[in-house]
């Protein structure tokens, strides 16, 4: 690990945490991630891997856009979202599933696509092969 002393002002950078830092602007000019905690949807502001340097970087760019604080510590990663986003309900619901040879089965997803790639991953998955989906009717939550 580098570190590089700034005399003046009598603290030590991190370069792992700088990278760290560059990666995390760069992200927030991608689309926008969202992140499912406790039932609703939060977009994502920025997010560092769950190390010292991923720490260090997370806490140095809270400190220069204000507003942000950490949202979840979560699969190896340390996201931030705004401290305003007060977040989405996630809208998930039952969807009925029909393929060709008549089989039907429900799934919990929360569209329609979604629906159809739990299906396909379904039929993969038995050894009979069902056909393609012919319907998807929401069925309510």
């Amino acid at each position: 690990m580098q570190t590089t002393t700034n005399r003046s002002q009598g603290f030590h950078r991190d370069e792992n945490a700088s990278e760290a830092e560059a990666q995390a602007e760069a992200n927030m000019a991608a689309p926008r991630e969202q992140h499912l905690l406790m039932g609703r949807l939060f977009t994502v502001a920025a997010s560092f891997p769950d190390n010292v340097a991923g720490t260090r970087a997370a806490n140095a760019h809270m400190s220069r856009h204000e507003g942000l604080g950490v949202l979840a510590v979560a699969d190896g990663r340390i996201i931030l979202a705004d401290c305003a986003d007060k977040g989405t309900m996630a809208l998930y619901q039952w969807y009925r599933l029909s393929w060709q040879d008549g089989i039907t089965r429900d799934v919990w997803a929360a569209s329609v696509g979604r629906a159809r790639a739990l299906g396909d991953d379904l039929m993969e998955r038995e050894l009979f092969d069902h056909g393609a989906i012919v319907a998807c009717i929401a069925t309510g939550a």
